[in-house]
């Protein structure tokens, strides 16, 4: 641990005021809640597949992802959500349950009584940037202006999405729990209310990771200091 915070406090911490470093909580990681692949059966079962250029006189060039199960399942519309399913592609859980609250959160995208406030998160997740990449610039003192506006666009972007996440879903998923207490007794009920209960936690999992108030402050600062006509 005192390894890695030297690390953190060298690269991506070192402009934090005071140079210190918060940790909240250590948790050990389980290794046994992915399964593992080797690249040999990734490629054998096509679950990821390269493209190379066809120029292949001027060497392989730009490569991309060819037909394969991931470019089958991609219907992503930010590189954050692309990132973040082919790493549950690369290490899929083994746990029931979790497997179940991970089927649960795509579940509920799909319903039919969300899909108006699903469309106001596409319209959003466009517009959040490579924020990693951004913040490693940052820390190195190599940014472009163009940094601060991507910047300022995807937490205007992932403030808007917290708010569609706590109206749009969190209010309808209570009431719709609250509307379920009264008939609670028959086996198929208590199975509904379960189903909610996974959404709901679902969609609380990720607003609790939100840091609303935190977001809205940067977003702020950044806007009264860039002038992006500029």
């Amino acid at each position: 641990l005192g390894a890695l915070l030297s690390f953190l406090q060298s690269t991506l911490f070192r402009l934090e005021e005071g140079g210190t470093i918060t940790v909240n909580s250590v948790k050990q990681a389980n290794t046994s809640m992915f399964m593992s692949f080797s690249p040999g059966t990734l490629n054998a079962l096509h679950i990821f597949t390269t493209e190379h250029h066809p120029l292949m006189a001027k060497g392989q060039g730009h490569s991309k992802e060819g037909f394969s199960l991931f470019s089958l399942l991609d219907r992503t519309t930010s590189k954050v959500g692309k990132n973040c399913l082919k790493e549950w592609m690369l290490k899929p859980l083994q746990d029931p349950k979790d497997i179940a609250a991970r089927q649960d959160g795509v579940e509920l995208f799909l319903r039919a009584d969300f899909q108006r406030s699903v469309g106001t998160l596409l319209d959003q997740l466009p517009n959040i940037g490579p924020v990693d990449k951004i913040l490693l610039r940052l820390s190195k003192c190599h940014t472009v202006p163009m940094d601060f506006i991507v910047l300022e666009r995807t937490l205007s972007a992932a403030l808007d999405i917290c708010s569609t996440l706590n109206n749009d879903f969190l209010r309808v998923l209570d009431a719709q729990l609250e509307s379920m207490q009264v008939d609670q007794g028959r086996q198929a009920d208590a199975d509904c209310v379960k189903q909610v209960e996974g959404y709901r936690a679902f969609v609380d999992g990720i607003v609790q990771r939100c840091y609303d108030t935190v977001m809205r402050d940067t977003q702020a600062r950044i806007a009264s200091i860039v002038d992006e006509p500029m």
